[in-house]
């Protein structure tokens, strides 16, 4: 209602005028708003307060192959999720976080028993088994060739990737990451790499608890 507010763009000359803005944009961008804008002079004063409480948080997903897809061949789980304790636990997140800053920075002879850099919680799981995807073998072409499903089948001859994490940027994947600036690793057991041979065991371990 009232007057409509100017709408500016930077890589456009003219202006648009609007009785109502709906600001579809990401956190980061809300974040990065001007605060002499007219979003907080104008706006209610409850708007106001929800744009000035968004929060910004980095965001893990992590998979796990597996030749034989035992979750959905084995146990038919097709979909749902499932979570291991300390999945979500951000509060477990932070104090682990703040354990390695004391551990790294203190001289105190008790300072071993806080995790060193370098090392790990146990794995933790947040995942999904139908985010990740399946190859499912449905028969054999003349030349003896694996045939395959255009669909995942339930219980049936399927390798595939299970979603084991997918949430707040847990420390135990974070330090798995290359760089942030290259946030996409890939382990396997050949790498020749210790890290990777450790994870694949914890993640694995972790699975089969559950």
């Amino acid at each position: 209602a009232g007057s409509p507010t100017s709408l500016l763009f930077q890589e456009w000359p003219t202006s648009v005028g609007a009785s109502r803005v709906i600001l579809n944009l990401p956190a980061n961008a809300i974040k990065s708003l001007d605060p002499s804008s007219v979003i907080f002079h104008d706006s209610p004063p409850q708007t106001v307060v929800a744009i000035k409480n968004v929060t910004v948080f980095a965001m893990v997903k992590a998979y796990a192959w597996y030749d034989d897809a035992w979750w959905a061949s084995k146990l038919g789980r097709m979909q749902g999720q499932f979570e291991a304790p300390g999945g979500s636990d951000a509060v477990m997140q932070r104090q682990f976080i703040g354990a390695q800053k004391t551990s790294e920075a203190s001289t105190k002879p008790n300072a071993a028993a806080w995790p060193r850099r370098g090392s790990h919680p146990p794995a933790p799981l947040l995942g999904r088994y139908h985010d990740g995807p399946l190859q499912c073998v449905v028969g054999a072409d003349s030349a003896g060739l694996p045939v395959y499903s255009g669909d995942k089948v339930r219980f049936g001859n399927c390798s595939g990737a299970l979603e084991v994490y997918y949430g707040e940027a847990h420390p135990y994947f974070v330090k798995l990451m290359t760089s942030p600036l290259e946030p996409l690793t890939v382990m396997t057991a050949e790498d020749g790499d210790a890290a990777s041979r450790t994870a694949l065991a914890q993640v694995h371990a972790a699975l089969m608890r559950y």
